[in-house]
């Protein structure tokens, strides 16, 4: 018979002055845990949580008589409790077979290896002993911690010289939030991983390509209208041998270029050829990457790309052709990954291998222009400056990403920490994506968890954020994939607000991922999804070149092909749902003036359109603390993008 949670056993009995006594919540979390893990059934339990809860609790008048009640009536059940295992202890060694030992040792017929005499003492048992050693340990790995506070890394010249400006808070109430990519209408409409419709999943892989197609043509048309760069007219030699050369040259570029390439029509607008025909010259090709492999979806290298594209005009049968990269990659540095989107211009041969010559990839958009001049934006916050081209709007955010707890215990302590800086600062908008009740984690998977998943996350993230936010700051709290309490599928729907008691108008929830705008600062557009996309992208992709910068390089993939996940496939790890992926995977044309897409390694960078990229770390790391970004935006009335003068990004640790 075994003992209750204490936790429980507190709230039931001490129902009425629970609420009114002010107790550390961490002790009781932490003993919570306790029970669940080793269900100890000792006296000394009692005596050890009484210390603990004197130790840690606050000043309170009501404190040590409601330990004296906690002991009174605990002590009394757990010595039923003992006396009761010792009585049965007894009885169990009392049974010990007829004649015993003989002097030469031998055990006689009938007798058993463990048998004791019946006055004998029971033997002292060490799991509670070790329980609370192992726990201990658990929580000082994060509590004795040693860069608490520190700044791990900065990005980005601005710095205010007004502590004040950097606070939240700045607006007189909670942030209104405007959701770009129609998130909603997951949550309302049923997830249908594994059941998707092969014809519908064609024709939006099929839509996709296409559109994406229509943007390259852009890029191409612009190139191959032969109008040199102002920066290569601007060269001027001084040898007269180079300079009768250049002129040479570019003689034959005017020859090149009175001739309109093969891909072009009479009218001059670009044509892609479709699959299954032999030219016997050079054309363009769009199609989607894939590996030659089983599934498609493996890491690429030189000699494993494929391309898939259309036979004919209704787009709804397809081929796929080899890539020829040899000589490509040698002199160009290539950057492809399974589903990409690209457009390759080459000689396919009757073997239907396609010698790549020219291949274009990028077609990222820049965010639109930020304006103050709309209504809500101009009633919303008054410039602190008299002077409108010196007047400063500024937004200030914090970014944080799960797990929320250590891996070795379940108290969330980084969420509390966290929380504790939240109501300090006073930020704008708070974002938090999950894991929230991370399936990884031991304990969560661990049968004696006495809870629901559901009243975990309810207790231990819901309950406290809207006790503990302040005022004029909007929390969003954004699905993960390894949260057990929620759907594994992507992308995913909101949290419930019903289910999970979700009352503050100051919370929301949105899906994974989610693409929303703040109307009080311009309509600045945040893009966030708690997938490690850029990991993903990371172990399939082929580079023919060390980048500079392998963020960056990874991140761009993202607003090339307009999308939280241009992979668009299903893995082991992803459940893809084809039917949502159009309207909330990717942008429309909504390109985000900052991007949250978590990773390994907290970063920040500016893309070559304008695109912030902020990866957070994880919020926990196995044992200890992680670390959170704050990001501050200081714009001037006509400044309408942001740059590296008016923005600062920081990454801290918890």
């Amino acid at each position: 018979m075994t003992v209750p949670p204490l936790f429980n056993q507190i709230k039931n009995e001490f129902e009425d002055r629970f609420d009114s006594i002010k107790l550390s919540e961490a002790s009781l979390k932490a003993y919570h845990d306790l029970c669940n893990l080793y269900k100890i059934e000792s006296d000394d339990l009692i005596d050890h949580i009484q210390a603990e809860l004197l130790k840690n609790s606050l000043a309170d008048p009501n404190a040590e008589s409601f330990i004296s009640d906690v002991q009174t009536k605990m002590q009394k059940k757990a010595s039923q409790q003992i006396q009761s295992k010792r009585q049965t202890q007894a009885l169990n060694s009392s049974r010990v077979s007829k004649g015993g030992r003989k002097k030469g040792g031998k055990r006689q017929r009938g007798t058993t290896i463990n048998s004791v005499k019946a006055d004998a003492p029971p033997p002292h048992d060490d799991t509670f002993s070790s329980a609370v050693s192992q726990l201990e340990q658990s929580y000082a790995a994060y509590r004795d911690r040693k860069n608490r506070g520190t700044v791990d890394q900065s990005f980005g010249s601005f710095e205010s010289q007004n502590t004040a400006s950097k606070r939240g808070g700045m607006y007189g109430t909670a942030l209104k939030l405007k959701v770009r990519n129609t998130t909603t209408g997951v949550g309302n409409s049923k997830t249908l991983y594994m059941y998707d419709n092969m014809n519908q999943k064609s024709d939006l892989l099929a839509d996709r390509t296409l559109e994406l197609g229509e943007a390259l043509k852009v890029v191409i048309e612009k190139e191959s209208s032969g109008k040199p760069d102002q920066q290569e007219s601007s060269n001027v030699t001084t040898n007269p041998d180079e300079a009768q050369n250049a002129d040479a040259d570019n003689d034959r570029m005017e020859d090149v270029n009175d001739k309109p390439p093969e891909f072009l029509s009479p009218d001059q607008s670009i044509e892609y050829q479709n699959f299954g025909i032999v030219t016997g010259s050079e054309a363009l090709y769009l199609g989607r990457v894939l590996c030659e492999s089983i599934t498609g979806l493996s890491k690429l290298n030189l000699n494993s790309v494929l391309l898939e594209g259309f036979i004919d005009d209704e787009h709804n049968k397809s081929m796929i052709y080899k890539l020829d990269l040899s000589d490509y990659a040698v002199r160009n540095a290539v950057s492809l990954f399974p589903g990409q989107v690209v457009v390759v211009q080459g000689l396919l041969s009757v073997r239907g291998v396609l010698k790549v010559s020219k291949m274009y990839t990028d077609v990222a958009l820049r965010p639109k222009p930020i304006r103050f001049d709309s209504p809500l934006a101009l009633e919303s916050q008054a410039p602190t400056s008299s002077s409108s081209s010196t007047a400063k709007h500024h937004i200030n955010m914090m970014i944080a990403c799960g797990p929320f707890t250590p891996s070795t215990n379940i108290s969330y302590e980084p969420f509390a920490d966290l929380l504790q800086v939240v109501r300090r600062n006073e930020p704008d908008l708070l974002i938090l994506l999950g894991p929230f009740v991370d399936s990884t984690q031991k304990l969560i998977g661990s049968p004696e968890l006495d809870e629901t998943y559901d009243n975990l996350f309810e207790r231990t993230i819901v309950r406290p954020l809207q006790t503990t936010l302040p005022q004029n700051t909007k929390a969003i709290l954004i699905p993960a994939l390894h949260d057990a309490h929620h759907d594994f599928v992507y992308p995913q729907p909101a949290f419930d607000r019903r289910a999970y008691s979700i009352s503050s108008s100051q919370v929301e929830t949105f899906s994974n991922p989610s693409l929303f705008s703040v109307e009080e600062f311009g309509g600045l557009t945040v893009g966030a999804s708690s997938h490690l996309v850029l990991s993903q992208l990371q172990r399939l992709q082929f580079s023919s070149q060390m980048p500079k910068d392998a963020y960056t390089q990874l991140a761009s993939h993202l607003t090339q092909q307009h999308s939280f996940y241009p992979i668009m496939m299903n893995t082991n790890h992803v459940p893809l749902d084809y039917s949502h992926s159009r309207h909330c995977l990717d942008w429309n044309g909504e390109t985000p003036h900052v991007l949250v897409v978590p990773h390994k390694e907290a970063c920040a960078r500016f893309l070559e359109n304008g695109t912030l990229v902020v990866s957070p770390r994880a919020l926990t790391k196995s044992e200890t603390g992680g670390s959170y970004v704050e990001l501050h935006i200081s714009l001037k009335e006509d400044e309408s993008e942001l740059s590296e003068t008016n923005i600062s990004v920081r990454v801290l640790n918890i």
